[in-house]
């Protein structure tokens, strides 16, 4: 089996909860120890919490995380499922081509 290490992830947040902060912090400090080389990128939705700038991850609108990463992940809940998978929908993003699996894990469950 080929091992293929993914270069790109885009994270779409709930804009109303402030735990993602913690996940946030989280995912840029395992960036930094690990050493993978990946660039992460969060859409904002003009979230008031997300104030800070982290040193592994960077800001940017929907259409740009939706085209350039390779894994989306969702920090929210089963709303905020629904708005990744109707952007990329909407986007006619590559990411909706071929088999999806979807995986939950709501903030409430941590």
């Amino acid at each position: 089996m080929k091992n293929t290490q993914i270069s790109n992830i885009g994270i779409i947040i709930n804009p109303r909860k402030e735990e993602v902060l913690r996940y946030l912090d989280d995912i840029d400090k395992w960036v930094e120890q690990s050493g993978h080389k990946v660039e992460i990128r969060v859409c904002t939705y003009q979230s008031k919490y997300l104030k800070q700038t982290y040193k592994n991850i960077k800001y940017c609108d929907e259409k740009i995380l939706l085209n350039n990463s390779e894994l989306i992940l969702t920090l929210g809940g089963d709303g905020t499922i629904l708005r990744a998978v109707q952007a990329q929908e909407s986007d006619n993003s590559k990411l909706c081509k071929g088999s999806q699996h979807l995986f939950r894990w709501r903030l409430s469950d941590a």
